[in-house]
């Protein structure tokens, strides 16, 4: 495995973990899509 392989992996994990923790505390599907949407604003 590359180590590009590996940074695409650990990045999507992180970002997975982040928008799931938006979840699971706000208990709320817009709040998550929210977020994503201001994350891919900045290409996280």
């Amino acid at each position: 495995m590359s180590c590009d392989t590996f940074t695409k992996i650990a990045a999507a994990t992180v970002y997975g973990v982040i928008l799931g923790l938006v979840r699971m505390k706000t208990k709320c599907c817009y709040a998550t899509m929210i977020v994503h949407g201001i994350m891919n604003l900045f290409a996280f």
